[in-house]
C-alpha cells in the first residue's frame, strides 16, 4: 500500500550489489530527492538505467541490458548509502524501487494514528498507468497489479561462477493492520534464460516455500483489517516491529520505540536468496518487481 492519502499505498526498495560471483540484492526502504543527504544517509531519485547498474556492479559478474520496463523513474527508481549506520537497516549501500514515491519514505516514523504517522507523511502517489499485468507477479497473487515498478537487466556469470545470490529486506506500511487481509504487498526477484527451466522467483521467505509478503512474513498476529485471507502468522522471528502496536484489535498507533530511521512501520531481517547450479559465462535475465493490492480509493500508503 502507498502512503498517500488520495489513493493507494506504501512500496518497496531493495539494492543490488555483486560479490565474487555471487549477486547480493538487498532491499531498502524508500530514498529522498535527487541529491538529498540527511544525517541518516544520502539518496538520489531518478537514476538512469547505467548509474544503476553502476551501483551493482561488482566483481564475477557482469551486468548489461538494463531496462525499466515499468513505472516512473524520477519518483520510483533511485540509489543510496550510508544505511546501516544511518538508518539502522541491514543494507548500506544501493538501488531502490518503490511502488510510491521515494522522495518521502526515509523519513521518522511517528506515533499519530494511521495514516498519518507523524513523521514524513508520504502525499505522493506514482505517477504512470493505474495498473500494469506482469504475468510473474499476478501468477501468485492474481490482483497484483496496482504501481507496479520492474527493473530487468542481464547478468553475465564470469568464469566458475555458479551461484547467483540476492541479499535484501523488505517493508511495508501495511503492517501490522493490513495482515490476514487481501490488501497484500508482495514483490519478486525473477530469474531466467541461461539454460533455466522457466522462471524461478528467488524471494522466498527463508525455511519456506512462501513468497515475501505481508501475509507471509510479520509480527505473528492479525491486523484490524484481517478479512480471513489466508496468511501465515509463523515468521515472526525474521520480522522488525518499526514502533508499531504489538496486538490487534484497535488499529495500529504506532507508540513506539522506532528501531530504524524509516517511514515503515514493519522491515524484514535481511534475506538471502539463492540460485545455484548455474553455468559459467551465461547471461540470465534477472527481473525485480514490486506491486501494491489497491485498497479502497480513501486509503494510500507510500513506497517500501
Amino acid at each position: 500500500m502507498e502512503k498517500n492519502y488520495v489513493s493507494r499505498r506504501l512500496g518497496f526498495t531493495q539494492l543490488f550489489h555483486s560479490l565474487y560471483g555471487t549477486i547480493l540484492l538487498g532491499l531498502i526502504v524508500c530514498i529522498f530527492s535527487l541529491g538529498e543527504v540527511s544525517a541518516q544517509a544520502t539518496f538520489s531519485a531518478g537514476s538512469t538505467n547505467g548509474a544503476l547498474l553502476t551501483q551493482l556492479q561488482g566483481p564475477g559478474v557482469t551486468l548489461s541490458n538494463a531496462t525499466l520496463e515499468n513505472g516512473d523513474r524520477p519518483s520510483q527508481v533511485g540509489i543510496f548509502s550510508n544505511a546501516l549506520a544511518g538508518a539502522n537497516l541491514q543494507v548500506d549501500t544501493g538501488v531502490v524501487l518503490s511502488t510510491g514515491s521515494v522522495s518521502q519514505a526515509f523519513g521518522a516514523n511517528g506515533s499519530a494514528p494511521f495514516p498519518n504517522n507523524g513523521g514524513v507523511q508520504a502525499t505522493i502517489d506514482a505517477p504512470g498507468p493505474a495498473t500494469y499485468n506482469d504475468p510473474d507477479i499476478t501468477a501468485i497473487n492474481p490482483a497484483a497489479t496496482r504501481d507496479v515498478v520492474v527493473f530487468s537487466f542481464d547478468v553475465t556469470l564470469d568464469p566458475g561462477n555458479t551461484v547467483l545470490q540476492v541479499s535484501y529486506q523488505f517493508g511495508s506500511e501495511e503492517y501490522p493492520d493490513y495482515v490476514g487481509s487481501q490488501f497484500n504487498d508482495i514483490f519478486g526477484f525473477f530469474v531466467s534464460g541461461g539454460g533455466l527451466p522457466g522462471t524461478q522467483n528467488i524471494a522466498i521467505v527463508p525455511g519456506t516455500s512462501l513468497p515475501v509478503a505481508v501475509n507471509s512474513v510479520n509480527a505473528g498476529f492479525l491486523g484490524c483489517n484481517d478479512d480471513a485471507t489466508s496468511e501465515d502468522l509463523t515468521n515472526s522471528a525474521q520480522y522488525i516491529n518499526n514502533g508499531h502496536s504489538t496486538s490487534a484489535p484497535p488499529c495500529n498507533t504506532n507508540p513506539g520505540p522506532f528501531v530504524m530511521f524509516t517511514e515503515y512501520n514493519g522491515v524484514t531481517n535481511r534475506f538471502v536468496g539463492t540460485l545455484s547450479g548455474l553455468v559459467p559465462g551465461n547471461t540470465y535475465r534477472f527481473k525485480w518487481l514490486l506491486q501494491i493490492r489497491e485498497m479502497p480509493p480513501h486509503w494510500t500508503l507510500p513506497c517500501l
